[in-house]
Formats: structure tokens, sequence, C-alpha cells
């Protein structure tokens, strides 16, 4: 999906939750949409957004947070803790791609 400018959009769930498929030219984007998120939340359920983030992630997204306990990123500083654990995943091959890749 991509706006009227060219530049890829983010997606959101029925909910208005953010997703993203991975793809390093739209993290930007998605960085900036999942803190408005947060930001629109309140504040007593701020706690349940990474979890929430975490659910509307797909592809190489997914994989990435692939084995993280579901507790992870339920609490207040979640959405912060997701964002950069998908930021420094960036350009880290993951086993998946790299077997697409071989085959």
């Amino acid at each position: 999906m991509t706006s009227a400018e060219g530049t890829p959009a983010v997606s959101r769930s029925k909910d208005g939750v953010p997703s993203w498929g991975g793809e390093a030219s739209s993290f930007q984007l998605y960085k900036e949409s999942a803190e408005l998120y947060e930001a629109a939340t309140p504040w007593s359920k701020r706690g349940v957004c990474g979890p929430r983030l975490v659910q509307e992630l797909h592809g190489a997204a997914k994989r990435m947070v692939a084995g993280r306990p579901a507790a992870y990123f339920a609490d207040q500083g979640g959405v912060d803790r997701l964002l950069r654990f998908l930021e420094s995943a960036l350009g880290r091959p993951q086993i998946a791609e790299f077997t697409e890749h071989l085959g």
C-alpha cells in the first residue's frame, strides 16, 4: 500500500493498530505510527500496546520477534522496547529468509 506521494503507507487493523511486514524502507513510518498509536491510548491501557503491535506484525517482522515470551513487550515501556528491538534486528538476515535465498 502506498500513499499519493508514492511513499510506503502503514496499514492498520480494524482497531487502528499499525501493521508492518519488516521492510526497512517503511520502518520509520511504522515507528511513527506505533508511537502515535501508543500516545493516543489512555495511560492506564498502554501496557497492552506492545502486545497488540506484535500481534499485527507479519512476514519478516513477525519472524524477528519469534521466540520472545508473550509478556516481553507487555508493560508501560513495551512499545519503545519493541521498536528498539525491531530496529536492531533490521538488516540481520533471518534464518527463514536465508533459507529462501539459498533455495
